[in-house]
Formats: C-alpha cells, structure tokens, sequence
C-alpha cells in the first residue's frame, strides 16, 4: 500500500513533516505517503511492531510498518500480522472500489478481485474485475483500473496488453483531486494551492461577500474541461487510446471526460504526424454521469492493445479468452468497507433527475475520432496519388531535359574533336622540327628542354578545360614525352633506389637493438624482484610474467620445457616461477591419478563384465548336462 494513517498528536508536523493532516471516520489522522516519507528518519519511527508511533490500515485497522523497498520495487506500508488484506492504495481509491463492486453486482454481474501469473513473470491485478457466466463457467468481461495517483505510461500499457491478450478490454477510472494533485502558487497574501484541473465547477463572484462562489456543472450541461497543473502524461495516453474516460471526485460526483469531437481531426493528424500534443494544448469536455449510466457506458470500453515508443511493451499479439480462478468478495468484505463511507459520498449520481447521455456522448466521440482518422488516412492517401504524379511528370521532364543535354554535348564534342586533331598535328609538327635541330651537351640540357615542352604542353591542355568535352591528346605526342621523360627519370630513380637501400639497412639494424633491448628487458622482468622495479612498472611485470606463463604452460609435449627455462632464466629460476611451477605440478600431478584411478576403475568393470559372462557361459553349459 501506499498510504497508511497515523492518529493524530500535537507537534506532529517536527516527527512526520512529509505527513498530511486528514480527517477519517470522524476522527483526526496523519496521513503518510510511501513515496514521500523520508525512509532514514520518518520511516524509522513506524518500522516493527514495537515501533514510538503506531501506523495502521485504514480498512482492517491493523498494524502496519514501513518497508524501504528493494531493486525495481518502490518503497510502501504492509501489515504486520494479516497476510490478505483488502488492499487500496488510499480511502479515495478504496471508496470508489467499494462503489464499483455495488453497481456492477446490482447489474447482475460476479465482482472480483483477481490475480493473474503469466509463465514465472508477475502477472496483472485488476481493481475490479467484472465477470458473466457463460456455458456455466465464469469468465472475465471487463477489467476496472482505478487510479488515484500518478503512474508511469510503460505500467499502463502493461496493464492494457496484459488484459488484451486475454480479448478484456481496461476501463480506467481516474480520482481527479489525486490524479491531477493541486500546485502551489505565490501571492501576496502567501502560497495557497490552486486545483490541477477545471471544468467541474463554475466560479460566480459573489458582490455581497466579495468572494467567489464555486457550484458544480448542471446535469445538462457539458463544460470545457482543463488541466492546468503539472503535465500528466499517463491522461494524454489514455485519451488518445480511448478519447474518453470516467473520472471522479473528492466530492463523489462521477464525470466523463471526453475529447471535443471538433479537435479529433487535429488529434489524429499529430497522430498519424508521430507529433506529440499535451492535454495543455488539447480540447476536451467534462459532464456528470448519472448512475444509470455509469455500468453500461463502462461496458463499453473497446478492447484495444497500448503501444509506447518509450518502453517496449512485453505482450503477445495471439488472444485467447480465459477464465477467472480467483476468489470473490463476500460481503462481508465489503461491510468493511463502510469506515470508508465518509471519505467520498457516492449518492450524487444516484440523485441526479435528467441528465445528458452518458453512453451517447462517449460513442460520438469515438465515432468522430474513427472517422477523423478514415478522412486523414483518405486526405493523404489522395495527396500521395498527386505528389506521385507530379513525381513522375518530374520524371518525364527530367528525362527530357537530359536527352537535350546528350544532344548538345555530343555536337560540342563533334566540334572539339575537329579543332582538337588540327591543333594536334600542328604541335606534333613543331616539337619534332625543334627536336631535330637541337643538339644536347649534357642530360642537364636535356631536362630543361623536356620542363620546357612539358609546360607547352600543360598550356594547351588548359585551353580545352573549359569545355563540356575533354579530348585524349595524340598518342604520337604522348609517347614522344614519356620517351624523353625516361632519360631524366633513370637517373633520379637511381638515386632513389640508393637512399632506400640506406634507410631499409638503417631501419634493420634499429630493428636489431630494439629487439635485443626488449629481449634484455623481458629477461629483466623475468629474472628479478618486483623491488628491484619501479612503482609504475607494476601492471607491466605482471603482464609480462603472465604472458610467459601462459607460453609455458601451453608448450606442446615435445618441446622440452628444460631448455625452454635455461634460455629465459640463466642464473636459475626465480622464485616466482619456482612457486607458480610447483603449484601446476601439483595440479598435473593431482589430474594425472585421477586419470588413472579412473583408468583402473573402467579396467575392473571389463574384468567384472568378463567374468559374469563366463559364469553365465558355464551355467548354460551346465544345465545342458
């Protein structure tokens, strides 16, 4: 449980400053809540049953004391010495159970409170369970959530798919005045708290008095319903799953709350948008429910699987119908129940003389947001029919667009090419007249007349960048250029080939040191105390020194393991290895008279075997006789 109801003393706000003075059964109480008290002090107080102050259950009135709570469970009350108890977790949510189970029971139907286990996981407790008879067996028909605190979405959809599996929808029944907890606001006068939510009531100012008089929504009449307090987001899942749902009061008025049909198409287009719109931002509208109406329009509730992006939801997608094995509630029970009776009044729906339809209005609403749904899902199925034809005239144009560039580029091409085989011979021309009438003294010359042709031929190459079209330059110039270009590059290569030499030989015998350096260290690391090391060398030394074990170790039988020891330890084994080698040799030694025993076993079994078989044998050969 998550509340429990301490008696009241004077100066009790220094022991329980997280507690709330309230008034039960005519009497004065502090009321604690799980989630609030701080568990080194105030949880202290009311833990064992020899606690300073007493805690108790506010149906069975017996002890409680408080557990801190462990791993994923939250912290709570529990009772010291009864095992069941009819669980709630505050008189409000208790009242309201209570009302359910008469309503439903007066409809001709089983209530129960029932548990379910799925596989080894925990399963789902409904708050009411509502069951009908059929073929004799009794089978759940409604499963009734009533939630007076905060809760997470990832419970809610838990609860929902868990009941889904079972073809059972989840009506939800929302305490409003605990649901949405009032805030604090500051004025001049000091902070006061101002309600979470509006719709119920209808403020008049009065003139005489100078104050505000408050009275509550006429039966006929539905009013825009708000929630003005800390953004709940369990409501904004709940109405978007069903777009209605029953709520009541402190007072005992029962309400639904629905969404205005006219903001269903804004609805569901953010929906289907994947966009996320508070209940701050939303339209919806609040009417009282007269008790007539409470169990048929409750009935209604469609069975619809929950999905949450923020935590996957752990249900599967075959249904199937099975009954209820739990225990129903006796009346005797229920008779407990009446200490709740002054906490919420549940007579007003029954009062009521005309009232709107209940049952009508939550059908309207989920009728305008199915329909809402089918003209956006139409909407935008006919403007993916217009983007995909624009898409492909797009298509089309593109294509042709492309046809005329292949068109123009292959006459600039026709036209580059005729230019380009002129300009071609004429340069061929030109480097080979100048070629012949040149006379070399030294490569040195000849390298800077290759630069110089090089760079002409660079200049020509830029003039024809520009162009959508580049040519291929004439073989005949091109092969000239890497001829002349070979002489120059023979000795350069030369020189490279003499450096590369050099610094593979430089690069080997760095390599050697390194090495003899690393081997010299390993022996070192090998060889002496961890005292004679560094601090910091630590976690190297035992890398290394685990690293040659595991070599160690791990040497094939053949290898002689003598040598192996004489090359990495000359002065003798340390005393490390020695304590390691001693250890694995016991481990051998140990392994190999198992091996062994186990051998001789299996031996002495053979011979067993043998010789039944010969006595077996000889018997037969005897009875022959």
């Amino acid at each position: 449980m998550q509340f429990t109801y301490v008696p009241y003393f004077n100066n009790w706000e220094s022991v329980f400053p997280s507690g709330k003075e309230t008034i039960a059964f005519e009497k004065r109480f502090i009321e604690l809540d799980s989630m609030k008290l701080d568990k080194q002090t105030e949880g202290k107080l009311i833990q064992g049953k020899n606690s300073p102050y007493k805690a108790f259950c506010p149906v069975c009135e017996e002890q409680m004391s408080f557990k801190r709570g462990y791993d994923k469970k939250s912290p709570h009350f529990f009772h010291i010495n009864r095992d069941e108890c009819f669980s709630f977790e505050s008189l409000a949510h208790g009242s309201t159970k209570k009302y359910l189970y008469r309503l439903f029971m007066h409809a001709g139907y089983h209530v129960k409170e029932e548990s379910f286990q799925k596989g080894n996981e925990k399963g789902a407790r409904a708050d009411v369970a509502v069951l009908h008879q059929i073929n004799g067996e009794k089978e759940i028909k409604l499963a009734i959530e009533v939630q007076a605190s905060g809760i997470r979405i990832a419970e809610v959809v838990k609860r929902i798919n868990f009941y889904y599996e079972k073809d059972v929808p989840t009506a939800w029944i929302l305490v409003l005045d605990s649901f949405f907890p009032p805030r604090k606001v500051q004025q001049a006068e000091g902070e006061i708290e101002i309600s979470g939510y509006e719709g119920t009531r209808i403020s008049t100012f009065n003139t005489e008095e100078k104050k505000y008089d408050f009275t509550y929504i006429e039966p006929t009449e539905e009013r825009p319903f708000f929630v003005t307090g800390k953004i709940n987001k369990a409501f904004d899942f709940l109405m978007d799953l069903y777009h209605t749902v029953v709520a009541v009061d402190h007072e005992g008025y029962v309400f639904l709350i629905r969404r205005e049909p006219d903001s269903a198409y804004q609805r569901a287009q953010a929906i289907l948008d994947g966009e996320s719109i508070e209940s701050l931002e939303d339209k919806f509208l609040i009417s009282r429910i007269e008790e007539s109406y409470i169990v048929p329009l409750l009935l209604e509730t469609e069975v619809l699987p929950a999905e949450f992006a923020g935590e996957q939801a752990d249900y599967s997608s075959e249904r199937n119908t099975v009954s209820f094995t739990g225990s129903e509630h006796r009346s005797e029970m229920l008779e407990k129940l009446k200490r709740a009776d002054n906490v919420i009044d549940y007579r007003k729906p029954g009062t009521m003389e005309e009232s709107l339809n209940s049952v009508k209005l939550a059908r309207e609403s989920r009728v305008a947001q199915r329909e809402a749904l089918k003209k956006l899902q139409k909407e935008r199925e006919e403007q993916r029919k217009r983007d995909e034809e624009e898409k492909r005239k797009e298509e089309i144009r593109k294509k042709e667009e492309e046809w005329r560039r292949e068109q123009n580029f292959a006459q600039e091409k026709r036209e580059v090419e005729q230019r380009f085989i002129h300009e071609s011979a004429i340069f061929r021309q030109n480097w080979q007249a100048d070629l012949k009438a040149r006379e070399f003294i030294d490569f040195q010359e000849f390298r800077y007349w290759i630069n110089d042709m090089e760079q002409s031929l660079s200049i020509w190459k830029k003039s024809y960048e520009t162009l959508a079209f580049t040519p291929n330059f004439s073989e005949e110039v091109v092969a000239f250029m890497e001829a002349a270009r070979s002489n120059y590059e023979y000795h350069q290569e030369k020189q490279r080939r003499n450096k590369r030499l050099l610094a593979e030989k430089q690069r080997k015998v760095l390599e050697e040191n390194e090495a003899r350096e690393s081997w010299r260290r390993k022996l070192d690391i090998l060889n002496k105390n961890e005292e004679e090391f560094p601090a910091e060398m630590a976690n190297e030394i035992i890398s290394v020194r685990q690293d040659f074990w595991n070599i160690y170790v791990n040497l094939p039988p053949k290898e002689n393991k003598v040598l192996f020891e004489k090359k990495h330890f000359p002065n003798g084994l340390a005393p490390w290895f020695l304590k390691r080698k001693f250890k694995w040799q016991q481990q051998q030694t140990e392994i190999q008279k198992k091996k062994w025993k186990e051998e001789e076993k299996n031996k002495a079994k053979l011979n067993k075997q043998k010789r039944d078989k010969l006595e077996e044998y000889e018997w037969e050969q005897l009875k022959l006789f």
